[in-house]
């Protein structure tokens, strides 16, 4: 599953950090629909970067750590990579768990 269809759910800002906790540790959705849930501008904010990083796009992690180019081919993925990736979902479950 790549989209997400969560549109008028009433979900609200509570609603979407636990959206944004479940997608912290997915990296397989790629575009979610919020409309009419209510959700904090700065929660949107943390949606939209974990989908860009999920896309590869934006500031995602994939680009902060190649600079911009794209995945090697290869199916290793540095240990470096995980634990910024990891560090990255760490920081912002602590932003929204606080």
């Amino acid at each position: 599953m790549k989209k997400l269809d969560l549109r008028w759910n009433d979900l609200g800002t509570s609603g979407a950090k636990v959206i944004l906790q479940a997608l912290s540790s997915n990296v397989t959705i790629h575009f979610i629909e919020v409309v009419g849930n209510k959700v904090s501008e700065d929660v949107m904010h943390s949606l939209d970067q974990l989908l860009q990083r999920n896309r590869g796009e934006g500031n995602g992690i994939a680009k902060v750590l190649y600079g911009g180019s794209e995945f090697r081919g290869d199916n290793e993925v540095p240990f470096e990579i995980l634990q910024k990736e990891k560090d990255f979902a760490d920081e912002l479950r602590a932003k929204y768990e606080a």
